[in-house]
């Protein structure tokens, strides 16, 4: 399903997944299988009354008016639910001039988007209905700068210098400054008065790789790379973060951990076949 999650997706169709499971069962699912589409979970046969259907699996496919044009059983997707999904409306929710505008800032451009938008508002010309969106979209942008600014802000108070560039460096980058421009480069000038500020970086790069690998579950090539780090930049905050993460790593029984391995998975840490014993 996460195939047909990434192609629907570009098709502007969305595929949420729904169970009555607990939590704690779904959340192990979504690990173990690395479910990338959302799944919402609703309790006492919620979906099914809903819909009118009875017992899982069961599908159904709605129109962005809400309209329910498939309900049914899942079966293979080469059967009644295909037919279904080929015949529903496809493209943006919103308005065509709007969408354009969002996506610069999905793309990473959030001055070209931001700006965009908020000529959308400043036009006479712009239709009611666009200027609805326009402005639902205005404040989501500048409400995810904040929460941006915020995150960069702590990444700062954790020694992660590399991260919080990353997060701040495209709402500077601009060839229009945003209204939030300030607070950011408040930060950056905060992170380059630090005397050890390009080791923090330079370290930060190879913590980064350590990250990526964390959340790729691969945690002996994590643990590698956060011990590269605080063993070349001993004396630095992201030495000290890198440090931090790799005993977590070592203590928990991680190195040599395989998500396609049951015992591995049923345990959370590496299994007695594929521990790797590893040294801080």
């Amino acid at each position: 399903m996460n195939s047909k999650y990434a192609k629907e997706k570009k098709a502007g169709l969305v595929i949420i997944g729904v169970t009555d499971e607990a939590p704690e069962l779904v959340d192990q699912w979504v690990q173990d299988y690395e479910v990338e589409y959302p799944v919402v979970i609703l309790k006492d046969g919620a979906f099914e009354k809903t819909l009118g259907v009875q017992f899982f699996p069961t599908a159904a496919v709605m129109a962005p008016d809400n309209e329910v044009v498939y309900s049914g059983s899942a079966g293979s997707y080469s059967g009644p639910l295909k037919k279904a999904m080929g015949k529903a409306k496809k493209g943006s929710l919103w308005p065509k001039s709007v969408d354009k505008a969002f996506s610069k800032w999905q793309a990473g451009d959030p001055g070209q988007g931001y700006h965009a938008i908020t000529k959308l508002l400043d036009s006479k010309n712009t239709k009611d209905n666009d200027r609805y969106w326009a402005d639902k979209f205005k404040v989501y942008m500048e409400a995810e700068a904040d929460r941006i600014l915020k995150e960069s802000r702590k990444f700062v108070d954790d020694g992660l210098f590399y991260q919080a560039t990353l997060n701040t460096e495209s709402h500077l980058d601009t060839k229009e400054p945003l209204p939030w421009a300030e607070g950011f480069q408040k930060l950056v000038d905060e992170m380059e008065s630090d005397p050890l500020y390009s080791k923090e970086i330079s370290g930060g790069k190879i913590h980064a790789k350590g990250l990526i690998a964390d959340q790729e579950r691969a945690y002996l090539d994590a643990f590698k790379a956060y011990k590269g780090v605080y063993k070349k930049y001993p004396n630095t905050r992201i030495g000290a973060a890198s440090l931090t993460r790799a005993t977590e790593i070592k203590e928990k029984g991680l190195p040599g951990y395989e998500p396609s391995c049951r015992h591995c998975r049923q345990a959370k840490r590496a299994c007695a076949k594929h521990l790797v014993k590893v040294k801080i």
